[in-house]
């Protein structure tokens, strides 16, 4: 089960990570990851891949609908 923070509801001391990442941050950087794959780079594909399922957790959201974003993102 994934802890989503979405920062409207958290508050000032609910908890929201110091250093927070976007959604759009980790798409764009899934869509690099994608073309590193593309070009045959896949050492660096598979770095890059990886630096972002270490983020996902300092992922904060703004609405429910990115919620929902993320849960789709993480599932594929």
């Amino acid at each position: 089960m994934w802890v989503l923070i979405c920062r409207k509801e958290a508050g000032a001391k609910g908890g929201v990570p110091a250093v927070g990442l976007k959604l759009s941050d980790l798409v764009q950087r899934l869509q690099v990851a994608y073309q590193l794959t593309t070009q045959g780079k896949f050492q660096e594909a598979v770095e890059r891949f990886r630096s972002i399922l270490l983020s996902v957790p300092l992922l904060v959201v703004d609405n429910k609908q990115e919620i929902t974003e993320v849960c789709h993102f993480c599932s594929h």
